[in-house]
């Protein structure tokens, strides 16, 4: 009886889904355009449906299309065509619903803002909880689209 509730725990852990972790891996508010860079951490591929992101106020929030997915070990670039991001400190929030899964602030003395078009905020390695500010952005990853499919009407 042993044997078989050792077999059915390996059997449901070997099963059991990964769990992807997207957090925020860069930021470049002096830039023009503003951008945003989102990294997978995981080796499972991500789905960002219902997920949005936010910078400090529910006025200027996106919420990603429901097919958005993000590879393994992969990037999602979001360009922000419109000043959404205060230069002078500011606060980026990944959300999925009203859960918040990642943040970062700059502006502070922990984490200097950029001083110029040239220098970012980043994760340094990419994925680590380790923040730095870089002259050398990486800006990587596909551009996320905001502009969403409308599902078709349902048939008369």
């Amino acid at each position: 009886m042993s044997k078989f509730c050792l077999m059915l725990v390996v059997l449901l852990l070997s099963t059991a889904p990964a769990h992807a972790q997207v957090v925020v891996n860069e930021v470049s508010p002096v830039s023009s355009p503003e951008w945003v860079e989102l990294y997978n951490t995981s080796s499972a591929s991500a789905s960002l449906k219902e997920h949005a992101i936010d910078f400090g106020s529910d006025s200027q929030q996106k919420s990603f299309c429901d097919a958005e997915q993000i590879g393994p070990h992969s990037y999602k670039l979001i360009i922000l065509t419109s000043s959404w991001l205060n230069n002078a400190g500011d606060t980026v929030n990944f959300r999925r619903g009203d859960d918040l899964v990642d943040s970062i602030t700059y502006g502070t003395t922990s984490l200097p803002k950029p001083a110029s078009e040239t220098e970012s905020l980043s994760r340094s390695p990419d994925g680590s909880p380790n923040w730095v500010k870089t002259g050398e952005q990486s800006k990587v990853g596909e551009t996320v689209s905001f502009d969403c499919p409308t599902p078709p009407p349902p048939p008369p």
